[in-house]
């Protein structure tokens, strides 16, 4: 119940800022409180304002939650609230002098082609359908410690994880052309036999020589974040640039992720719930595209999060101590813009993917780290 209100809280604090980032249909609350406030003032509020909440939220929660920074202790959690409430304040006074130091040139109208991924239109709508295909990096193992028994590294190549299907669907809604809401669900299809050359024992259980199956337990990832146009800032310079580093669209996105993993042999038994002491995760990101001719559009990304030893706000024989780290990078190329394909766009790329969790407590000592790399492909659709 407590994990669940510590989510509860960072979600709250998170997407209660985040409908102020439109602009259109807000602008009248701004300008009713504040009569003769100018557009970038306004639009500097409503973007500090987002920035500063989220930011608080994660400050707070790690100096509440870490155990060296606040001792862990969950009685502190108010104080969650609170860091994002004061972020919230200072983030969108910060926005407002920015805004009205510093504000923007207009921007000359445009015809908008609804069917761009590098100059989106006001209220398009982006899903992305894809599939990372590839192999197991080395260095990929998983143990599970019940009290002292002795949990030694389970490498997955041994246990047949050699290679994953990881299936998503992204969605992107642009509230106007700098920014937009992004929400993406994973799986991750994983599963082997394998052979185990030894004894070995994980979550207290233990697992005798010879042929072991991996297949299927449940992983599953979610994420909505907040993506950002950051070419208004730098455009004017660009021109003394290298030719290889003009024509870039670089947005920076940050939110929240969350992974369910349920690891289990043998279909059942034996098993370790990750989920159970699984955090939303702060995640922070830069995605690059760049317009190669008519038909072709380049796209490099990355992305990562990380925590250190939080207060999983679960008990296992005391604090279960809970660190999680991951990232990923990207580079894709897109096809479309021809008149058959309408709407569509087709994706190829490579990738790498990282994740790590270690959950810690006088009772358990539970640890997974995976690596994979290869291929993805898929499909855009714009409206």
């Amino acid at each position: 119940m407590r994990r669940i209100r510590f989510a509860a809280i960072v979600a709250v604090c998170w997407l209660t800022t985040a409908p102020v980032i439109s602009e259109a249909g807000t602008s009248d609350l701004l300008s009713g409180l504040v009569p003769g406030i100018t557009e970038d003032e306004e639009s500097g509020i409503y973007h500090g304002a987002f920035l500063g909440a989220y930011f608080g939220t994660y400050a707070s929660a790690f100096a509440v939650l870490a155990e060296g920074a606040g001792n862990g202790s969950s009685k502190n959690l108010p104080w969650i609230a609170v860091g994002g409430a004061l972020g919230l304040l200072l983030g969108g006074a910060a926005g407002y002098m920015v805004g009205r130091e510093w504000p923007s040139e207009p921007t000359p109208a445009r015809v908008c082609n609804r069917y761009d991924l590098v100059d989106p239109c006001p209220h398009q709508f982006q899903i992305e359908i894809q599939n990372m295909s590839g192999f197991t990096l080395p260095g990929s193992v998983t143990n599970a410690r019940e009290f002292r028994s002795e949990a030694p590294n389970i490498h997955f190549n041994t246990i047949g994880l050699s290679s994953e299907q990881v299936p998503s669907i992204d969605l992107t809604y642009w509230l106007n052309e700098l920014d937009a809401i992004h929400f993406r669900f994973r799986y991750f299809d994983m599963g082997g036999t394998g052979m185990l050359p030894r004894e070995t024992f994980y979550n207290g259980r233990r697992m005798a020589p010879g042929p072991v199956q991996s297949t299927p337990f449940p992983w599953f990832s979610g994420g909505l974040y907040y993506e950002r146009r950051l070419a208004p800032w730098y455009q004017s310079y660009e021109s003394s640039w290298p030719s290889f580093l003009q024509g870039w669209d670089v947005r920076g996105r940050m939110g929240i992720e969350y992974n369910y993993i349920y690891f289990a042999f043998n279909h059942s038994r034996p098993n370790e719930e990750f989920y159970a002491q699984s955090m939303p995760l702060p995640i922070f990101g830069l995605v690059a595209y760049r317009r190669l001719n008519e038909n072709f559009t380049l796209e490099t990304s990355i992305e990562g999060y990380w925590i250190n030893r939080w207060n999983s706000l679960r008990n296992e024989g005391g604090t279960v101590w809970a660190s999680q780290n991951g990232g990923e990078a990207h580079l894709r190329l897109f096809y479309g813009n021809p008149a058959y394909l309408g709407p569509v766009q087709l994706m190829v790329g490579s990738f790498v993917y990282y994740y790590s969790q270690l959950e810690d407590s006088t009772e358990e000592g539970n640890f997974l780290k995976w690596g994979m790399a290869g291929l993805e492909y898929g499909l855009v659709f714009l409206f």
